[in-house]
């Protein structure tokens, strides 16, 4: 502690010298942007619990050390000129002569009450007595003041209120008193008015003792800023005269200003504060400070100018408007405009000597004089110039000239006799003799000094000299001993005889039993001679902990038997006694580097570490790290005269350890600040509905936390005000019961604590192993308003209420139960009734749909015939009209069976619309001339009500004709000879909505009033049915007995099933109105436009309506077009075609059509008809969907899997009428598609056509694959063959590549690239693509779909893609092409 007292005497004597020093080094500024309110400090104040004030012109601003919080007020001007505080949390502060109050617990401002006739009341200045008790200047008055610190009138804020309990009138009313102080021993005031006068007033007798007149030239233009009195002197600054010292014994003045008579004493003469510093003064001017030092004896003063801050940083403000030193060393100025300038005087401990140029210093050794000694790495081995005295700064010469070029000097050693040793790179050590002052070199054996295929010669590293006075080398390649007697090097060999030449020797120190430890980049080792000589090595000491071998650079064992272990990678701790590595540190313990370079201990037993960030000093009974970053890269150490010297690569650090620790006199800790849920607190904050903080956290014992607000941090400072070193130790009980080290991040956070009472501890510990005093917060948590007593209450009291509830509840359930046997047998009763009659219904309505289909093939076999026949036969000849006759009552059967079908899909949600607009006028008539005929021969009157105006409608046409027919139908069929039928139509408007009306109407027999609103169910009959009726009919009909004779049976079937749910998809109605005897009118009532479909799923057509209203069904069918008839003969050439159908009718009539044209093959089944394409591999295949053993579809699937039969065309003929039978069959590769019955006509027409275009794709493929053989070649190839089937089957596929293609054809690509070489001139490639574009070619040349799905069916999902090949292929774009190639076609039959 003596050490520590001189030193701190010494600092005050060299205080000028410091605080000079203190501006290049231990300088900081805060500002605006570090949370300062204003730039511009025009007080500074420390209060009762450490926090330092700064009264700016814009707000109160709080520093506690770390972060700085602001505060401002719209009331009033917050230019804060002096601040003052109390025990009890207030703050006075004084901003344009009007006194105010903060609230430092509660972190608010307090109302001050008006005075007399005042808002505020107006004081230039304070000298607190106690916490109520002030004496204060107002004007030209002494007040003697009492505090009153009340409530507002609402009782919501606080209320400070002052009560003059003296009044003194000390001048005239026109000079106001400026500023004042108290004497020392409290006795006296001392007041100066604005006109340069001191008053000194006795508080004993409460009279003026005297009145001193400071100027007497012009008073008025000085004004006095502070005042500050010190022992027998009173202080006064002013701005523009300078400073004045009044002697309080001999009442003598001094003045000291700018321009003195006998010397500059000031930097400024407007001098805005004054403070004492031990025997100095310090005086913020407008320029700079100026450092006054009074000497005690004779009184005089001298000075110390600093005004040159910007000659240290570019934006320092030198404008100084108010001043404070702080007793812990700091010291504040307040600045005009630039922040506040802090002067750490703590941290000036060490002294530096700088070298001339930048040289690392590789190590250190003292003299027996005293003398330090550096090795360099430029070669220089420099000396101090006399022996070290730490009241002395340091100088250094050079001892070894002349300098060798390229030699280092890596280490430095003193034997025993006081001689220097020194270690140099070119494989020599060097000696300096203590006696002779001269240098002696010795070379390293030969071996060690020849390049030995190392890029640079051998390093001497270490230097050591052990207890047995052994000389040890540690080189790059080996440890040697050296006898300084016969001056010769002896490597040493191991137990097997071997030298260590592959170690590089980095460090060597002894062990406690005389052992040796060595440090190498591959960790550290162990070293035991034994009696022979020989060492035995023992390594591997990292691996044994589980770590990997590390670079070992210091090695230091210390007094305690401790081994100390430099790594580049941290800090390693060895108990020698256990001969194992014990712990191991790195930064996340604390260190400021893992990067370890040079290791020493002082004489009171720390550990100082040097590394590359820095200097730390390793606290071994507090297991902790204190970090000093005043020398980086550091590589040597020595310890000497009670001093440590550290090395790096531009100057050497030294300083006396005991100076370093500057111990608080009062040691305490604050808790600062709260956040909760990551967010900081602020006092009367709500957070998920509670209110946490009633006052500031420092002054909170007790914290209440709701449970939502569990997750918090706690912020904590000792406000020693320094960057560095401070260490806390906190906890958490009873969740923590170990105290936890926070290495400087002075935050302790808890999450998801559970509900209890804890206690929050933290102290501060110092270097000198002492603690400070346990700072204590009690912490609250809450339960979760699950888990408070209430809540489980309250859930007993519900488990009672249900269980309560539910006796009572089983209790009427069981009476229930009883009277629910009665109705669950009688509902048990209906189901099965109702399940019944649905299982009847449907059983009907699925026989209606079998007959159906199995109609349509008998149908094919009686209309088909029937239409060939027709077709052979003119009108002249006889039987023409019987035939046509049949022909026609055939189609109404196949009508029939088409609205059976119907039937299932209304029921399954299957029907969908097929919109397009029409002139109904003209449908009506269209269907209307199929009755004409039976009204004639039936002697019916049909008329035909029509406009002769269009009338626009969007109707689906055939399900619309289809209702039509059906309401005719019946009328025809129940209306007897001579009866009259009206088909009309016409516009109406039904609620403000346009409708198109068609009215069928009849005088026929009627429709009995009980059976009117069932008639649009299926399947619905009269009270009586007749002796045989199979209850199908497409009508409706009733019984009627008349005298005992059983009259005709109407029966209501599923026509107007079928014309209800038309009307209802198309969103109309259809009306009945029938009277028995008289007739019936149906009424179909369409809405106009198609707004009414926008949510429907429908479909949009364009309409194309027959101009011939007398087409027969004799007329010729539209036949695809077709080429020439050579192209047709050709393609007839030896032509096979496949029928696979299950029927043998219908298959033999089918043969029947083809075989005298086309070699015709059968098949009975799907299997079959595979195993017929695969043997004879036909031109064509025709085949049912519905088969035994394998269906349509999956005949057709397979033979599109197989390559030999891919390319073959297949036309579907079959009943199923679906339409996700005909999507199915798009999708697996089906051509065509044709319903049963059939026209054979058209039925041999899509035959020869499917013919045609294969045979004409074959011809384009020849053509676009540029192959080198004929058509009729190619035709024969069947390797090129198996290539388009292929890539046709595959067209859709985007993705298809050559791999794919080759994969399929089994074979690898190279043989693929081969044989299409041989046949083709195009590459594989771009075959691929040309038989993509012929097959769009083809499909453009149906007519049935558009370029974009062309393009996505051929593998192209770009049309801008697709259009660029097709045009590179066939030179015109695709929708120009069905016009170019009719064009050639016609071309080609004109040569022709």
């Amino acid at each position: 502690m003596n050490a520590k007292k001189i030193f701190l005497l010494t600092a005050c004597l060299l205080l000028p010298f410091l605080l000079n020093a203190s501006l290049e080094q231990n300088f900081k500024k805060m500002n605006m942007q570090n949370g300062l309110a204003g730039n511009s400090v025009y007080s500074i104040f420390k209060d009762k619990d450490g926090f330092i004030w700064f009264g700016t012109g814009d707000g109160l601003s709080r520093y506690d050390g770390k972060n700085i919080r602001s505060f401002t007020s719209d009331k009033y001007n917050m230019t804060i000129e002096h601040m003052y505080d109390t025990s009890d949390g207030l703050l006075l502060f004084i901003t344009s002569n009007n006194l105010h109050c903060f609230d430092r617990y509660r972190e608010c401002f307090v109302e001050t009450a008006s005075f007399r006739d005042m808002r505020y009341y107006n004081t230039r200045g304070l000298v607190l007595l106690n916490d109520s008790i002030y004496w204060s200047i107002s004007k030209n008055k002494l007040h003697l003041l009492k505090r009153v610190l009340g409530r507002s009138a609402d009782n919501k804020t606080s209320l400070l209120s002052l009560e003059v309990l003296k009044e003194f009138v000390l001048t005239d009313e026109a000079e106001i008193i400026y500023t004042f102080c108290e004497s020392q021993d409290k006795k006296k005031l001392f007041l100066v008015t604005e006109k340069s006068k001191l008053l000194i007033f006795d508080l004993q007798t409460e009279k003026l003792d005297a009145v001193v007149t400071l100027f007497t030239s012009r008073p008025d233009s000085y004004q006095i800023s502070s005042l500050v009195c010190d022992k027998d002197y009173l202080w006064m600054s002013t701005i523009g005269g300078g400073v004045l010292r009044y002697h309080l014994r001999n009442h003598s003045l001094d003045s000291f200003t700018r321009n003195s008579s006998s010397k500059q004493y000031l930097s400024h003469d407007d001098v805005y504060a004054l403070i004492a510093v031990g025997d100095k003064y310090i005086a913020a001017t407008w320029n700079g400070y100026t450092v006054l030092s009074l000497d005690r004896k004779n009184g005089g003063v001298t000075t110390e100018i600093n005004n040159q801050l910007s000659r240290f940083s570019y934006n320092l403000e030198s404008r100084m408007l108010s001043a404070y030193y702080d007793s812990q060393g700091l010291l504040y100025f307040g600045t005009h405009g630039g922040g506040v300038m802090i002067l750490d005087l703590r941290e000036k401990f060490y002294e530096r000597f700088c070298q001339s140029e930048t040289s690392e210093i590789c190590d250190i050794v003292s003299d027996d004089k005293g003398n330090i000694w550096m090795a360099t790495f430029h070669g220089e081995i420099l000396c101090s110039d006399s022996p070290f005295d730490p009241s002395k700064p340091l100088s250094f010469s050079p001892k070894n000239t002349p300098i060798v070029e390229g030699k280092a000097v890596l280490c430095a050693m003193k034997d025993e006799e006081g001689n220097l040793w020194f270690g140099n790179s070119d494989a020599s050590i060097t000696c300096y003799q203590s006696s002779s002052g001269k240098f002696m070199n010795y070379n390293l054996p030969y071996e060690y000094r020849k390049n030995n295929n190392l890029k640079y010669s051998t390093y001497v590293w270490q230097l050591f000299m052990d207890s047995k006075y052994r000389f040890w080398v540690g080189t790059r390649n080996g440890l040697l001993l050296f006898d300084r007697e016969t001056k010769n090097f002896s490597p040493v060999l191991t137990v097997e005889g071997k030298p260590l030449e592959k170690h590089s020797i980095r460090a060597i120190v002894e062990g406690l039993n005389g052992e040796l430890w060595i440090g190498t980049p591959d960790g550290l080792y162990k070293l035991v001679l034994n009696v022979e000589g020989k060492a035995e090595i023992k390594g591997n000491y990292e691996v044994a902990v589980g770590t990997a071998a590390r670079y070992v650079r210091a090695l230091h064992a210390s007094t305690d038997g401790q081994l100390y272990i430099g790594y580049t990678e941290g800090l390693g701790i060895l108990a020698q006694n256990k001969d194992s590595i014990q712990h191991f540190y790195t930064t996340r313990d604390g260190m400021c580097s893992n990067f370890v370079t040079c290791i020493t201990e002082d004489e009171n037993g720390h550990i100082w570490l040097g590394t590359n960030s820095g200097i730390s000093r390793y606290s071994r009974h507090q297991n902790l790290f204190y970090n000093y970053y005043i020398s980086g890269s550091n590589r040597s150490v020595l310890q000497a005269a009670n001093t440590l010297f550290f090395g790096n690569n531009y100057a050497l650090t030294y300083f006396n350890p005991e100076t370093v620790e500057m111990i608080p006199s009062i040691k305490k800790n604050l808790l600062l600040d709260l956040e909760v849920n990551n967010k900081h607190v602020a006092i009367g904050e709500k957070r998920n509905g509670q209110v946490i903080l009633q006052k500031g956290l420092p002054y909170t014992d007790e914290l209440t936390l709701a449970y939502a607000n569990r997750d918090f941090s706690l912020s904590f400072s000792n406000l020693l005000y320094s960057e560095e070193h401070q260490k806390y130790n906190y906890r958490l009980l009873p969740y923590q019961n170990e105290w936890v080290v926070c290495n400087g991040g002075e935050k302790a956070a808890y999450t998801n604590l559970p509900a209890g009472d804890y206690v929050f501890e933290v102290k501060s510990v110092y270097p000198d192993g002492t603690d400070s005093v346990v700072n204590t917060l009690a912490i609250r948590i809450l339960p979760h308003w699950s888990q408070t007593i209430w809540f489980r209450l309250c859930v007993l009291l519900v488990i009672l209420l249900i269980t309560g509830y539910a006796v009572h509840r089983v209790r009427r359930e069981q009476r229930r139960a009883k009277r629910e046997l009665l109705l669950k047998h009688e509902l048990h009763i209906s189901n099965m009734e109702r399940e019944q009659e649905k299982q009847i219904r449907e059983e009907r309505e699925n026989f209606f749909t079998c007959v159906a289909h199995e109609l349509r093939t008998p149908l094919t076999l009686v209309l088909s015939p029937l239409q060939e026949l027709l077709h052979r036969k003119t009108n002249a000849d006889p039987d023409y009209k019987a035939l046509s006759l049949m022909y026609e009552n055939g189609n109404s059967l196949h009508r029939l069976v088409d609205d059976l079908l119907s039937v299932q899909k209304i029921e399954a949600g299957m029907m969908k619309l097929c919109l397009s607009e029409v002139n109904v006028v003209a449908l009506l008539k269209e269907t209307a001339n199929t009755f004409r005929q039976m009204a004639v021969s039936r002697k019916i009157d049909f008329v035909l009500d029509l406009p002769d105006k269009s009338i626009p409608l969007w109707v689906d046409i055939e399900k619309v004709a289809s209702a039509v027919r059906n309401l005719l139908s019946n009328a025809f069929k129940y209306t007897e000879a001579g009866g009259n039928i009206t088909l009309a139509v016409m516009e109406n408007t039904m609620d403000e909505k346009d409708y198109c009306r068609i009215v069928v109407s009849d005088t026929g027999r009627g429709i009995p009033v009980e059976l009117q609103h069932r008639v649009f169910d299926s399947f619905v009959t009269g009270g009586a049915a007749p002796s045989f009726s199979t209850k199908v009919g497409i009508g409706f009909c009733f019984f009627e007995k008349n005298k005992g004779k059983h009259h005709r049976a109407n029966k209501v079937g599923i026509g107007l099933r079928i014309v209800k749910n038309t009307m209802d998809m198309h969103h109309g109605t259809v009306d009945l109105q029938s009277e028995l005897g008289k007739g019936s009118s149906f009424s179909l009532n369409f809405p106009k436009g198609k707004a009414h479909f926008a949510d429907d799923n429908c479909e949009e057509t364009v309409y194309e309506p027959t101009t011939d209203d007398n087409a027969s069904p004799t007329d010729e069918p539209v036949v695809p077009e077709q080429v020439n008839k050579e192209e047709l003969s050709a393609a007839r050439y030896k032509t096979t075609l496949l029928v696979v159908e299950d029927n043998p009718d219908i298959r033999q009539y089918i043969v029947s059509l083809f075989q005298n044209k086309y070699n015709v093959l059968e098949a009975a089944d799907g299997e079959e008809g595979v195993q017929q394409a695969m043997r004879h591999l036909p031109d064509l295949i025709i085949s049912d969907i519905m088969m035994p053993i394998k269906d349509g579809f999956a005949c057709c699937k397979e033979i599109r899997e197989q390559v030999e039969t891919a390319h073959i065309p297949i036309l579907m003929l079959t009943a199923k009428a679906e339409d996700a039978d005909i999507i199915r069959g798009a999708q697996l590769g089906v051509d065509d598609y044709m319903m049963k019955p059939f026209n054979p006509e058209i039925l041999k027409a899509k035959v020869e056509n499917l013919i045609l275009r294969r045979e004409h794709l074959k011809r384009i493929y020849t053509k676009s694959l540029m192959l080198k053989q004929t058509a009729q070649e190619t035709e024969g190839d069947d390797f090129m063959q198996k290539v388009i089937n292929v890539i046709e089957a595959n067209l859709a596929n985007e993705d298809f590549s050559v791999q794919m293609l080759a994969e399929r054809l089994n074979m690898s690509q190279p043989t693929l690239y081969r044989k299409i070489k041989e046949r083709s001139e195009l590459s594989i490639i771009k075959v691929i693509r040309s038989i993509r574009m012929s097959k769009a070619a083809s499909l453009i040349m149906e007519h049935k779909y558009s370029v974009l799905e062309i393009s996505e069916m051929v593998g192209f999902n770009d049309p801008n893609t697709f259009r660029k090949h097709f045009i590179e292929q066939f030179g015109v774009l695709p929708s120009k092409y069905d016009e170019r190639s009719k064009g050639e076609e016609i071309d080609e039959q004109q040569r022709q």
